[in-house]
């Protein structure tokens, strides 16, 4: 998988538990189908909380952050 970030959101700088808190809050819109995030950090308590919420994922480790790819289950679950 090969991830470009034009339209996601980069929450790298950001101390936690800020970058957690602004995914979800990205993620309460309603016409919210899929988002590309960006941390410095693997985001693991993220995960549980997209699980809960019907999201799945796709990670990427690269040497400039953690990309994660954030979709609405029924298009292409984790």
């Amino acid at each position: 998988m090969a991830f470009t970030n034009p339209t996601g959101e980069d929450f790298r700088g950001l101390e936690p538990p800020e970058p957690l808190l602004r995914t979800l809050r990205c993620l309460e819109e309603p016409t919210v189908g899929r988002l590309h995030v960006v941390y410095d950090r693997m985001p693991y308590l993220l995960f549980p909380e997209l699980d809960q919420r019907g999201f799945g994922y796709e990670v990427e480790t690269r040497h400039d952050g953690v990309y994660v790819e954030i979709m609405k289950r029924g298009r292409q679950g984790k």
